[in-house]
């Protein structure tokens, strides 16, 4: 129990661990207020089953894609950059989703949204990067642990938010929340995520394997 509590404090009180749990549980709540009803406003915009299943396999398909090269990039220009221009990026599809009128709009903010997913290695990394050895998996279990309580609490609100306006005002109102939260996430992730432990961790791996 002891061991359980020293690691926790150890993950807790590293900021760059919790500056990417923190803005990932903020996207996570405001994305899942909307989400899992994108179906309903995309029938709602025109669409049918069959442009579900496309824009699903749009986003499915370029989010593949962009996994190895988000790494690669992360890996030669440094982590916080490639998190800071996907963040920006993910500014831009709940803004095209918000106002869309017509479903086939909503093609371009679903490639833009799969190419913010380009920092998912260099979150994973930063963590990684961030944690000694023996505290790795907590930290990864905290920061899903996080963002996962933030769906759980996102989706009855987000169903709660249709029901009384309606699929297509809902799912806006909840498109500008995702838009409102980007600011603090980029914010966030500017000012808090540091390269100070990275380098020290890098050095220290250096002097190993030589």
């Amino acid at each position: 129990m002891v061991t359980l509590i020293q690691s926790l404090k150890t993950v807790i009180s590293n900021r760059n661990v919790m500056a990417v749990t923190i803005t990932q549980s903020l996207i996570m709540l405001a994305t899942f207020l909307w989400r899992p009803f994108w179906g309903l406003y995309i029938l709602e915009l025109g669409g049918t089953k069959s442009a579900i299943g496309l824009l699903t396999t749009i986003q499915s398909l370029t989010t593949l894609l962009v996994q190895l090269p988000g790494g690669i990039i992360s890996d030669r220009l440094g982590r916080k950059r490639v998190i800071l221009v996907a963040s920006v990026l993910g500014f831009i599809p709940p803004i095209i989703y918000r106002y869309s009128t017509h479903w086939t709009t909503l093609i371009i903010g679903t490639i833009v949204a799969a190419l913010a997913t380009l920092a998912m290695p260099a979150m994973n990394a930063i963590i990684a990067d961030s944690l000694p050895k023996e505290n790795r998996a907590t930290g990864f279990g905290a920061y899903s642990m996080a963002w996962y309580l933030s769906i759980v609490i996102s989706i009855p609100l987000g169903g709660y938010i249709l029901d009384k306006l309606g699929v297509v005002t809902g799912t806006q109102w909840g498109l500008l929340i995702s838009v409102i939260l980007t600011l603090p996430v980029i914010l966030i992730r500017w000012k808090s995520v540091s390269y100070t432990h990275l380098r020290a961790h890098e050095t220290s791996l250096h002097l190993v394997c030589r």
